[in-house]
Formats: C-alpha cells, structure tokens, sequence
C-alpha cells in the first residue's frame, strides 16, 4: 500500500511511489492468500465493459477465504456491465455474509425487476429495514434508503404516490446530512 501512493511525512519522502513494486507485492500477497489483495488486483482488472475470468476466480477466492467485501466488489464489477442477475445472485451472497450494504442494491433491483423478479412489497420492506437508524449496524445506510423511498413515494411509481411521506423522508434523510437528500428538497421547496 505505501508504494501505491508513496508515504511522505513533514514533507519528507519515506516511501517513494513504486506502482509497479506495489503491483508485484500485490500480486504476492494474493498468491499467499491475503483476501484483500485479491480483491483489490481483481478490482483492477474488471473495467465498465467486462468482467475478466481472472476477476472472478480471485474475487470468488477472497469471498470464500471470509472477505465479504469481494462479493460485493463483484456484484458491483456485474452491475457495471449490466449483468443484473449475476450482480444479484453476489450481492446476495455478500448480504448473507453480512455485507450490509448489499441491502440496498437488492432492494433497488427488486423495485425494478432488473435481474430478478420485479418485487415492489419486499424491495419496499427491505428500504424500510434500512431506513430505520435505530438499527446501529445498519445507520450509515439508513439515509440512502430513506432517498430512494421519497424519490418513489413522490413520483408514485411503481409504488402509489404520496408526496408529503417523501418529502418527509427527504427532510429527515436531510437532517442525517445526505447531501441528494438536500439537493432534491430544494427542488420541491
């Protein structure tokens, strides 16, 4: 990690910037079986247009090694290229091993039917689940879910419309500073 970005202190070079030494030891790490650097060397190989085998099999790697992180990096990898149904099937995986934020993307994928059957009652139900910022585990989601219900509830598709529960959504998603939240509540006030 310090040759990916090099490390400086007070001005003074500690570490000088070596990507591709940061590579090789990247690469050796994984070959070891550190979970995090397969993820991160299958991360760069994935682009906005394709998910290599070479990803897969290392993202696969880390997630059975106990790196719930991989899978979600993996459905997002799928979700990139358009791949829904395999970005859910991972991002199930990773919300079974406790990658909270999978929640969201589920949740968002059943709203729509993209890449799994159109559920609205369980995609509504699992938005509520988040929302709610009593649950500790689940706070730092909580204002996020709280936007997507307001932008539905307020457009009424594909749920029934009511505008005053989204703008009350917006203004407490707003209070729990999220910044779309506040954007799109100066477009309605």
């Amino acid at each position: 990690m310090l040759h990916t970005d090099g490390l400086t202190r007070d001005g003074i070079v500690l570490v000088k910037r070596d990507r591709a030494l940061a590579r090789r030891l990247y690469v050796k790490a994984s070959d070891l079986g550190d979970p995090w650097a397969m993820t991160l060397i299958a991360g760069s190989l994935t682009s906005s247009t394709r998910v290599p085998r070479e990803a897969v099999r290392l993202f696969s790697r880390a997630f059975r090694a106990g790196y719930s992180t991989a899978a979600y990096n993996l459905a997002n990898a799928y979700q990139n290229i358009g791949s829904w149904r395999s970005a859910v099937a991972w991002y199930k995986k990773a919300l079974g091993a406790g990658e909270v934020s999978a929640l969201l993307q589920i949740a968002h994928a059943e709203m729509f039917g993209l890449g799994t059957r159109q559920n609205i009652p369980s995609a509504m139900k699992r938005l509520e689940q988040l929302a709610n910022p009593r649950r500790r585990r689940w706070r730092d989601f909580s204002s996020d879910a709280m936007v997507v219900m307001a932008q539905v509830l307020i457009d009424g598709w594909p749920v029934k419309r009511n505008f005053r529960e989204g703008i009350r959504l917006l203004r407490h998603a707003a209070r729990l500073d999220n910044d779309l939240a506040k954007r799109l509540l100066e477009h309605f006030e």
